[in-house]
């Protein structure tokens, strides 16, 4: 087949998550991982954990969230949806909320302050 007179003009990548702008969105940035061992204060109970904590740059504020390992059988009722602290190897604390608990660990979120 001889070549076209008018050829395709290139394709441009799709614009969606990670592409271009985000308008009328702030965007986050990443401004440290911390990883440790910890404990966590919750439901009148202080757990022994394994954490990783993302903290974030919101505008002028610090986001974050991460998970904790830890073993929670038969607790997920408990905790799932509570408010608790999070204590870290530097020994700081944090307020957390916990979003998802299962028997093996939990995600969670920084309460903003």
């Amino acid at each position: 087949m001889p070549p076209s007179d008018n050829p395709e003009a290139p394709k441009t990548p799709p614009k969606g998550p990670g592409f271009g702008s985000r308008r009328g969105k702030r965007s986050l940035k990443l401004l440290k991982t911390l990883r440790g061992d910890g404990i966590l204060l919750a439901a009148d109970r202080s757990m022994p954990v394994g954490y990783q904590l993302d903290l974030y740059a919101d505008g002028d504020r610090t986001v974050g969230s991460g998970s904790v390992d830890a073993d929670f059988t038969g607790l997920a009722e408990d905790l799932e949806g509570g408010e608790a602290q999070l204590k870290l190897e530097d020994g700081s604390v944090m307020a957390v909320t916990l979003e998802t608990v299962e028997d093996d660990g939990a995600e969670f979120q920084i309460k903003p302050e």
